[in-house]
């Protein structure tokens, strides 16, 4: 989980947002699942995970975030991470 988390911080400030570095990163579920169901050729696993982060500060409040990865061998490639909105702050949210 903490992998996945780690590799969606990464994708979001190398590919997303350059230069807002997501820090603090604190996992919080995660789930994997194939398509071999829908499509026999997808060799793939999917991965979802849910964590925390603080952008650019420590002293930032905490934001709550969305990622999926999938990989053949493990998460191998973040396909999307984004920053869920919730009422409050994110530890209202876990």
């Amino acid at each position: 989980m903490r992998t996945c988390a780690q590799m969606a911080g990464r994708y979001y400030y190398n590919k997303l947002h350059p230069g807002q570095f997501l820090i603090d990163l604190e996992p919080l579920d995660s789930q994997s699942f194939d398509r071999l169901a829908d499509d026999v050729h997808d060799k793939k696993a999917y991965y979802h995970v849910n964590f925390k982060a603080k952008l650019l500060t420590r002293n930032s409040l905490p934001l709550l975030f969305f990622a999926e990865l999938e990989g053949t061998d493990g998460p191998k490639q973040v396909n999307m991470c984004v920053e869920l909105s919730c009422s409050g702050n994110a530890h209202k949210c876990s």
